[in-house]
Formats: structure tokens, C-alpha cells, sequence
């Protein structure tokens, strides 16, 4: 893709799509993005406040990585509509290559 196809997809994401704030590496650095895992709560911990908040941000957490799967299946779309033939044509074969499909 052309910078300026690369441009147009990530306005595209910042615009269109529910939570694209973990999508910029996908544009920028051409890389997958990474949501941070929650860190685990200690066993022994007996304060209620801070299980609730433990709880809170591990359901956020699931929530972002349902967007971001959501998210990067729409990016795939569009980026895949923007291929000649000849490009999807390589990518099926390296599809095929990689994992033997």
C-alpha cells in the first residue's frame, strides 16, 4: 500500500470504528497492536474495593480485545478491498505456505 492509502485507512479507523485507540501501530508502525493484561490479583486480598477494581479493569480489558479483534477483521476488509488480484493472489499463497491451509 501507498503512504497515502495507508493515511486514508488509519482516518478511516480513527473515524469509523468503536475504540480505535489501540489501532495506530496498525497504520503507523505497520504492526499488530497489544492491549497490557491486567495484573493479577493477589490471592490473599481481602479488600473488597480493590477486588471490585481488580474485576472492573479485567472486564475492560476483555472488552478492548473484542474490539480490537472486531476492529482488525474491519481493517483486514478494507485493506483487502484496496489489493490488485496479483497482491491477494501472493497473499492466499503465503496463507497456504505458512499455515498449510
Amino acid at each position: 500500500m501507498t503512504s497515502k492509502t495507508v493515511e486514508a485507512v488509519g482516518e478511516y479507523i480513527s473515524k469509523k470504528l468503536k475504540y480505535p485507540g489501540h489501532m495506530d501501530s496498525l497504520t503507523k508502525d505497520l504492526t499488530l497492536p497489544t492491549i497490557p493484561e491486567p495484573e493479577e490479583l493477589d490471592p490473599e486480598e481481602t479488600n473488597l474495593l480493590f477486588k471490585a477494581i481488580w474485576n472492573k479493569k479485567v472486564m475492560s480489558y476483555c472488552t478492548r480485545t473484542d474490539y480490537l479483534d472486531s476492529n482488525l477483521k474491519t481493517a483486514y476488509a478494507i485493506i483487502l478491498v484496496q489489493c490488485s488480484e496479483a497482491m491477494k493472489a501472493r497473499q492466499r499463497a503465503t496463507i497456504v505456505i505458512a499455515f498449510g491451509f
